[in-house]
């Protein structure tokens, strides 16, 4: 029985359509025939009878646990009533669990995933779409190779909206910048400078390079030697002994000036003092202080003979 249909005569033979019911249940129906306009059969095998059941749509909400990095898992969930799900997203995924888990993720799974969940029949469909951010490559870092005493510079490159995150080999702490210097470099500061880069809560893999900062060669050694000479003497050359792998630099003055790598001779053509300045330079490059040697030449004497006669 359908109270909202109208009573429909003289329709043998042909289909009726009653307006559909809107509300979840159960609706009865009944066919009568008439003799005629007015009066209703009574035999019981010219009278039918039935039922339309409205079943209730499923519910469903689609989630997942994004924002996460690419090789994260990705979680799906759906909540609702239904009495099974499937699962279909980008890359050909399908899934018959409720929550379907897809591990590692990557950014190409960033799209649009559809639950539809099904309960007698009935169907409901719901989205969501996870947000999966790529992991940054692993940084370069470059170490500059200094002499004690002078700077050592740290460097990787620029990541727009990047956090640096650097570890030193004696917890010296930069903050967060991708580029330091460190004064007054000293042989402690020597390891490994590593450092991770982070955008959109994503960490990249540590890159690093080892840091080497070259001692300063102490001032040579300067053995005994002749540093005595007589006006127009024949003199030697200057020495001084320079550690293995160094090479020793001459100098006229005690600062500054173009070094030379052959050991001065002293000049002895006039009295007084011959002066030179020497220091060792390591194969890295690194140069000491200097050690003097002084020659003296000194004034022949005068001396005149006369002749007494007999």
């Amino acid at each position: 029985y359908d109270p909202g249909a109208t009573v429909r005569t003289n329709q043998a033979g042909t289909t009726y359509s009653p307006t559909a019911p809107t509300a979840v249940g159960t609706y009865n129906y009944k066919v009568t025939a008439l003799q005629d306009k007015y009066c209703t059969a009574v035999a019981a095998n010219i009278a039918s009878t039935g039922s339309i059941e409205i079943k209730a749509n499923p519910t469903v909400t689609a989630t997942n646990n994004g924002p996460i990095c690419a090789g994260q898992p990705l979680n799906l969930t759906a909540t609702g009533t239904g009495a099974s799900y499937s699962w279909t997203g980008p890359g050909s995924f399908s899934s018959a669990l409720q929550n379907p888990t897809r591990n590692p993720s990557t950014t190409a799974m960033a799209g649009v995933h559809t639950v539809t969940a099904t309960l007698n029949g009935c169907t409901a469909t719901a989205t969501t779409t996870p947000v999966i951010n790529a992991v940054p490559a692993t940084p370069t870092v470059t170490v500059t190779t200094p002499c004690e005493g002078a700077a050592l510079t740290v460097t990787t490159p620029v990541v727009t909206g990047a956090t640096y995150t650097w570890t030193t080999p004696d917890g010296f702490a930069p903050g967060n910048v991708n580029t330091f210097p460190r004064a007054s470099a000293t042989t402690a500061m020597n390891g490994a400078y590593s450092v991770t880069i982070t955008t959109n809560a994503c960490t990249s893999p540590a890159g690093s390079a080892t840091a080497t900062v070259n001692p300063v060669p102490a001032a040579p050694i300067v053995p005994a030697q002749d540093l005595e000479y007589c006006v127009g003497e024949t003199a030697t050359a200057f020495q001084a002994t320079a550690l293995a792998g160094h090479t020793l630099q001459w100098y006229t003055a005690a600062t500054g000036g173009t070094a030379v790598t052959t050991a001065p001779t002293p000049t002895t053509t006039a009295s007084g003092t011959f002066v030179r300045y020497v220091s060792q330079k390591s194969a890295a490059g690194c140069e000491g202080p200097r050690a003097t040697i002084t020659a003296t030449i000194f004034a022949n004497p005068t001396v005149t003979a006369t002749a007494t006669p007999a």
